[in-house]
């Protein structure tokens, strides 16, 4: 069983552990049957097992190796067991999932008597053994240990430490030369991406996950897959380099990182072709590619693939052999591709030339980009073009039914308010000239807040104005003279009130309105008085309902 320092998780291993010998010893001297250490690579470690202990004087120690056979990294010395630096990354161990070096010390005393006993089950264990085979074991703690008390196993773990940085794929070759549309170009065939990097760790688990990133503000970077992608907006000139960078530590500030630089070239229609390959799918394209690279001598890069279905016809199903129809995936693959010798793209014509007298790839047509793109205009889908009629007439009947609701509910409503005008008070000549002027309404002021401090204040200070005694005065009488009287005659002048009747000689004048109804005009009075009338009442007399007759419409 082990268990974690820290987070106190555990493993247990199962051992086994047979008979192979048994030792007749005086004294009760003995090694440990197995040990399991772990150390980090690249430094050397002293005193993994100390012989110059009390009990083993007067013994002498061998050591053998198991794992791997040739090692020379663990040693002994007069002290004890030791191991010089250790590079996880040797070929012996590196493929291991858990590298480690196993050894067996092996005691002898001069006072020892040994007599051998074989183990009662002699056929070898093969259950232990999986996918990696490293010598008899897949795990080499699962090894069957014999026990004798003069031999021990020791079993050492060497942890991964980050001290390698990511490669990159074809590194040696950088800059990598990359190759991208005009952007009049880029919208008509939309690139997959600008490229796919890839990079190797030799370290192992966290010290070997790698994220890729950029600096560029016109690139985005898939952190795992590698993809660079040109943003949206962004604008490629030709010859621009582009950094690409990988860092392992999944990231982290303290991983090691590496740089890739990309090289980037403009193409027209001038240097893209398209290939199209029977019975292929888009897994099969690196397998494509590196094919018609490797035969037409130069590098052959794909700027976008698609999956396209094949028509069959009834008759070819019935001509073609039973081989071709189990063969026959009835799909094919359209690859994009641009070539590139001595980092300068490749001519289209020379380009669809070298490709053309291939025979290990499967091709059913090679065009150039311009043609192409001819071709989709000459001949469009017909589903394409019917579902697009469909939907344009769909949109025109819809359209036509939201003008005609409009036109008839604006007619409607014109009509409505037509009507109510015509028949409407404000349409009367009596109500216009009889409609009284609407008189301003009075401003409304705030009412004024009371100040609640203020008032207790000015309480307060009169409780004590009230309470403070007042002294007393002595008032002496004074003589006061006796006021003179005069008269003064004022003469009583007349209320004169004057009223004018201006409208007394205007000639009475009737008029019918639109009801045939006579109107008279009101008269109107004026009264002016002087300034010692005080108040007027002015009463009316009560109307005469025999004056007014009542008409229902």
């Amino acid at each position: 069983m082990a268990t974690t320092a820290f987070s106190q998780a555990y493993g247990t291993a199962t051992v086994q552990l047979t008979v192979d010998a048994i030792s007749e010893c005086v004294d009760s001297r003995a090694l440990p049957p197995l040990t399991v250490l772990d150390r980090d690579e690249e430094s050397a470690h002293r005193d993994l097992f100390l012989l110059n202990e009390p009990e083993y004087q007067g013994c002498t120690f061998t050591l053998r190796n198991l794992w791997p056979s040739e090692q020379s990294w663990l040693y002994l010395d007069d002290t004890g067991l030791h191991t010089h630096a250790i590079d996880r990354e040797h070929e012996s161990i590196a493929f291991m999932a858990l590298s480690q070096v196993q050894v067996e010390l092996i005691m002898d005393c001069d006072t020892d008597s040994t007599r051998s006993k074989r183990s009662v089950n002699t056929e070898p264990r093969l259950d232990h053994l999986g996918p990696y085979d490293y010598g008899d074991s897949t795990w080499l703690l699962g090894n069957t240990i014999s026990h004798n008390p003069r031999r021990g196993i020791f079993n050492l773990i060497v942890n991964d430490i980050n001290d390698n940085a990511p490669i990159f794929v074809g590194k040696e070759q950088e800059p990598i030369v990359v190759a991208y549309p005009i952007a009049e170009l880029e919208e008509r065939i939309l690139p997959r991406a600008l490229a796919e990097v890839e990079a190797t760790d030799a370290d192992v688990g966290e010290n070997a996950a790698i994220v890729y990133w950029s600096r560029e503000e016109v690139l985005a970077v898939s952190p795992h897959s590698g993809f660079v992608h040109v943003r949206n907006n962004a604008r490629l000139e030709n010859n621009t380099r582009l950094t690409i960078l990988a860092t392992d530590l999944n990231g982290h500030e303290q991983g090691l990182t590496a740089s890739l630089q990309l090289l980037v070239k403009l193409i027209d229609t001038s240097h893209i072709a398209v290939i199209t390959v029977q019975n292929a799918f888009l897994d099969d394209e690196k397998y494509i590619v590196g094919n018609l690279s490797a035969s037409v001598g130069y590098e052959v890069k794909v700027l976008k693939s698609t999956v396209i279905s094949e028509e069959i016809t009834s008759e070819t199903d019935e001509t073609r052999s039973k081989r071709q129809a189990i063969l026959s995936t009835g799909a094919s693959l359209q690859l994009y591709v641009y070539g590139l010798l001595q980092q300068e793209p490749v001519d289209v014509q020379r380009l669809t030339e070298d490709i053309n007298v291939i025979e290990t790839v499967s091709i059913a047509d090679i065009i150039s980009l311009e043609d192409h793109l001819e071709n989709l205009q000459i001949c469009p889908s017909p589903g394409r073009d019917i579902a697009l009629l469909v939907s344009t007439i769909v949109l025109s009947v819809l359209l036509f039914i939201l003008i005609v609701v409009a036109a008839v509910w604006y007619f409607l409503r014109w009509r409505k308010n037509r009507n109510y005008e015509e028949f409407s008070d404000e349409a009367s000549l009596g109500t216009r000239s009889d409609s009284p002027v609407s008189s301003p309404k009075p401003e409304s002021f705030p009412k004024p807040r009371i100040n609640i401090e203020d008032l207790k204040k000015s309480e307060r200070r009169l409780q004590e104005m009230l309470q403070t005694p007042v002294e007393e005065v002595t008032v002496e009488p004074v003589a006061v003279p006796k006021p003179v009287e005069s008269k003064i005659n004022i003469p009583e002048a007349p209320i004169v009130i004057q009223s004018i009747d201006k409208l007394k000689d205007a000639d009475e004048s009737e008029e019918e309105d639109v009801f045939g109804e006579r109107a008279r005009d009101k008269r109107k009075s004026v009264v002016t008085f002087n300034e010692n009338v005080e108040k007027i009442i002015h009463v009316e007399d009560p109307p005469d309902d025999s004056d007014f007759e009542v008409y229902r419409l």
